[in-house]
């Protein structure tokens, strides 16, 4: 009972960082947020994912998704990408019970399984196995 409240906490924090709600913005600067991060929202499922394939199809430099990030949600780039990736596999290791990890690792961007589960546990102080068996439909909200 302990592991399953400290798990959805843990969650709960992660989940804030990831902009689903509309932005509002006015300058270029915000637009540009907007663009970047509706791009990582859209792309992060493709495990060819990276800093310059974002660079190559924005049209950003390093140093402006950088800029971009730093401010808000604070974290790098790569950072980021894991959160989204993370934040997607614990939702969908609670509503698709019959699903393997490994299918819900692969499906939300991660080739490499050892570096998912390695990330998950970081993340959410378990194992996506553990997470899986934990939380049941409904949660973690």
């Amino acid at each position: 009972a302990v592991l399953a409240t400290e798990v959805r906490n843990k969650f709960k924090q992660a989940r804030q960082l990831i902009a689903y709600q509309k932005l509002e913005f006015s300058s270029l600067k915000d637009r540009q947020k907007v663009k970047l991060l509706h791009f990582m929202a859209a792309e992060y499922t493709n495990p060819d994912m990276s800093l310059e394939y974002a660079m190559s199809k924005l049209g950003f430099s390093r140093t402006k998704i950088y800029e971009l990030l730093r401010e808000e949600p604070g974290l790098t780039f790569s950072a980021y990408l894991n959160q989204l990736r993370l934040v997607e596999a614990a939702r969908l290791l609670v509503e698709q019970p019959c699903a393997s990890v490994a299918d819900i690792a692969y499906s939300v961007g991660y080739n490499n399984l050892s570096y998912f589960n390695r990330s998950f546990k970081r993340q959410y102080g378990c194992t996506a196995k553990t997470f899986k068996k934990t939380c049941k439909p409904g949660e973690p909200d």
